[in-house]
C-alpha cells in the first residue's frame, strides 16, 4: 500500500487541537488498530509552533512536519523522505522529537509552545485515523498525489490533491533544516475555486478531471455545482480517452443507465473492455458476470429454464455492481426471471427471491418472506439457501438461535460444494458451535473452501493454526 502524505493548515490543526487534545488517550488512542497503523506522513502548517527536527525510523509510525509561515516553498526541492519534524509512535503512544539546539525553549513560553506542538501532532493523528478510510488512498501514487485534509462544518472530509494543486513541500538544507522566507500554500478549508479546478482538468491533469466528473455527475455542495450528468460524461470521456482506467469504467457505467449519453449496452460493453485492458482491478470482474449473463439469455432462448434463475442471480450481483440507477433495472430483471424460474420449480430461485426480500431489492423489504424463500429452497435442496438460512439460525437473527440446525445446515451444503458453507463450518469445528471442537476439522474445511473461494484472510487463518501445537 502506498504510503500517503496528509497536508494539514493551521485552521484544521487548531480544530484537532480543540477537538481531541483534551482526553484523547482515552477516547480515541485505546485499541487503535486501524488500516492507518502503516506507516504515513502529514504535513502541518503553524504559525506560532516551535520547528521540530527528527529523522524517522520503523513502522508504525507517524511521522510529521511542523511547518511555520517563514518557512520557503519550492517545486524543485520537496523530497523530504530522509527527513520529518518528529514522530509519533501508534504502538507506544509515544512522540519522539529531537530538538534542535536553537529552537529549544529557552523560558515557559517556549515550553507551553512546545507542549501544544505534542498536543496538537497526536490530535491530528486522531482526527485522522478516526474519520478516514485506507480505500481513499489504496491506489494512491504518492509520488504524484497527497491528500488535502479539509473541514465542512464539523465534518471532515480529504480530497486528492495532484499537480499544481498539491501543497509545496519547504525546502530543506543539508542538515535537515528549514531556512529562508516564504509564505505557506495550504489551503484553509472552503476556499477552492471550482473554476480553477476546470483548470487543472482542462490542463490534463486527471486526478482534476475526475473530481470534475464526480462534482457533475451528483451534484457537489462543497463546490455549490448542480448536478449536470453531460458535462460529467465529458470528462469521464476525456480520462478514458487517456486510458485512464476510472474513467473508461465510469463512462461504461453511464451508457448501462442513459445518463449524460444515449443508452447503449454496446458502448458500455466496449468502454468497461477498455477499463479491463487498462488495468482497472474491478472491470475483470464485472466483464465476467456480465459475459455471463450473455451467455445465459442464449441458453435461455435456446429453451433452458434452468438458466433463468442462474441468470436472476447474476442479475442481482451487476445490480449490486451498479448500484442506484442502473443498479435498480437488474434488480427488476433479476426478480422477475427468479419468479418465472420459481414457476418452473427451480429451487435455485428461491435465494434470489429471498435475497430480493432481505434487502429490498426491487421489492419492499420483508425479513419473513425472505426467511420463507430460504426455508423453501433449503428443503428443495438448495445449497445456497442451506447456507443463508444456517447463518440466521447460527446468530440467532429473526429465528430462535440454534446452533445444531445451523451446523446441519452447513454440513449439507458444504457436502454440496458451496465454498461459503465450508468456510462456516470449519468455524463450527474451530469454535466448537454446534460440534465438539475438532482443530483437525477446521483446517480441513478451511482449506476445502479455500479450493472453490478467493479469501486472503482466511488463508493467513488456515497457515495461523497450522502453526499452534496439535493438542
Amino acid at each position: 500500500m502506498a504510503v500517503p502524505t496528509f497536508y494539514v493548515s493551521e485552521k484544521i490543526a487548531e480544530k484537532a487541537y480543540h477537538m481531541y487534545a483534551e482526553g484523547y488517550m482515552e477516547d480515541y488512542m485505546t485499541g487503535f488498530l486501524s488500516p492507518l497503523r502503516e506507516e504515513f506522513r502529514c504535513i502541518i502548517e503553524s504559525t506560532d509552533l516551535p520547528r521540530l527536527y527528527c529523522v524517522a525510523a520503523g513502522g508504525n509510525e507517524f511521522k510529521f512536519i511542523v511547518c511555520n509561515r517563514t518557512v520557503p516553498y519550492s517545486r524543485e526541492e520537496e523530497d523530504l523522505s530522509e527527513f520529518c519534524d518528529g514522530v509519533f509512535d501508534l504502538s507506544s503512544n509515544m512522540i519522539n522529537i529531537n530538538i534542535s539546539e536553537e529552537d529549544e525553549p529557552k523560558d515557559q513560553e517556549g515550553s507551553d509552545a512546545l507542549i501544544k506542538t505534542v498536543k496538537t501532532v497526536m490530535a491530528v493523528t486522531c482526527m485522522i485515523m478516526n474519520v478516514c478510510d485506507a480505500s481513499l488512498f489504496v491506489d494512491l501514487d504518492s509520488e504524484k498525489a497527497g491528500l488535502l485534509v479539509i473541514c465542512r462544518g464539523d465534518e471532515v472530509k480529504f480530497k486528492v490533491v495532484s499537480g499544481s494543486r498539491r501543497p509545496k513541500l519547504p525546502t530543506v538544507d543539508g542538515d535537515g533544516k528549514f531556512d529562508g522566507e516564504g509564505e505557506t500554500v495550504l489551503p484553509d478549508d472552503e476556499e477552492e475555486n471550482f473554476e480553477e479546478l476546470l483548470k487543472e482538468a482542462e490542463g490534463g491533469d486527471e486526478v482534476a478531471m475526475e473530481e470534475a466528473a464526480l462534482a457533475y455527475l451528483n451534484g457537489d455542495d462543497y463546490y455549490e455545482v448542480e448536478p449536470d450528468p453531460e458535462k460529467a460524461a465529458y470528462w469521464f470521456r476525456r480520462m478514458a480517452e487517456l486510458g485512464n482506467p476510472a474513467g473508461c469504467l465510469n463512462l461504461g457505467f453511464l451508457y448501462v443507465e442513459g445518463k449524460g449519453v444515449e443508452k447503449s449496452f454496446e458502448q458500455a460493453l466496449y468502454w468497461m473492455k477498455k477499463a479491463e485492458e487498462c488495468s482497472d482491478g474491478y472491470a475483470p470482474a464485472l466483464m465476467a458476470q456480465i459475459g455471463k449473463a450473455d451467455g445465459l439469455r442464449k441458453e435461455i432462448a435456446a429453451g433452458d429454464k434452468a438458466a433463468k434463475a442462474e441468470l436472476a442471480s447474476v442479475y442481482m450481483a451487476l445490480g449490486n455492481a451498479f448500484g442506484d440507477g442502473a443498479g435498480e433495472e437488474f434488480f427488476r430483471k433479476s426478480v422477475a426471471l427468479a419468479e418465472e424460474a420459481e414457476a418452473d420449480g427451480t429451487a435455485a430461485a428461491h435465494w434470489v427471491l429471498a435475497l430480493a426480500f432481505e434487502h429490498g431489492r426491487s421489492v419492499d423489504e420483508d425479513i419473513e418472506k425472505a426467511l420463507e424463500h430460504y426455508r423453501r429452497g433449503a428443503e428443495l435442496g438448495d445449497a445456497s439457501c442451506r447456507h443463508s438460512l444456517g447463518c440466521f439460525y447460527m446468530t440467532g437473527q429473526n429465528v430462535p438461535k440454534d446452533e445444531k440446525k445451523a451446523f446441519e445446515l452447513f454440513t449439507k451444503a458444504a457436502e454440496q460444494g458451496n465454498g461459503l458453507a465450508m468456510k462456516s463450518l470449519g468455524a463450527c469445528y474451530l469454535f466448537a458451535d454446534g460440534v465438539d471442537g475438532d482443530m483437525n476439522k477446521a483446517i480441513y474445511w478451511f482449506e476445502k473452501a479455500l479450493e472453490v473461494i478467493n479469501d486472503p484472510e482466511l488463508a493467513l487463518k488456515v497457515n495461523s493454526l497450522k502453526m499452534l501445537p496439535n493438542e
